[in-house]
């Protein structure tokens, strides 16, 4: 489940402080497993296409395409993930920065009446 999705039910509720960094956390720690899937990929559409430029037989080049097509549409779907991940992220470092200011608002304003 996505902050967006939690902010659509809870409104008042889901604006804790300690919640969004929670989240932050867990879309920092997704973002870089994607970046390392993606990266992984990456490595092995490079090695399929050097054994394929190695390799003389048309069925098995054929072969090795195919593969490394299905890496290609997965790195793909990977580089879309991040995209949104990132963009999430992006968003709960706004509501972060806009809930920390007016803790330190409330704050202020405490120090001054007392």
């Amino acid at each position: 489940m996505s902050i967006l999705d939690v902010l659509k039910r809870n409104w008042k509720k889901a604006l804790a402080l300690p919640e969004v960094k929670r989240e932050e956390i867990r879309l920092t720690v997704r973002e870089n497993q994607t970046l390392a899937k993606l990266e992984r990929l990456e490595k092995e559409k490079e090695e399929i296409f050097a054994r394929g430029a190695k390799i003389k037989a048309p069925s098995r080049r054929r072969q090795l395409a195919r593969v490394y097509e299905m890496k290609a549409d997965g790195m793909k779907m990977l580089e879309r993930e991040l995209t949104l991940v990132s963009k999430e992220l992006t968003t709960l470092s706004a509501i972060k920065l806009a809930l920390e200011r007016r803790a330190l608002a409330k704050d202020g304003i405490q120090r001054l009446l007392h």
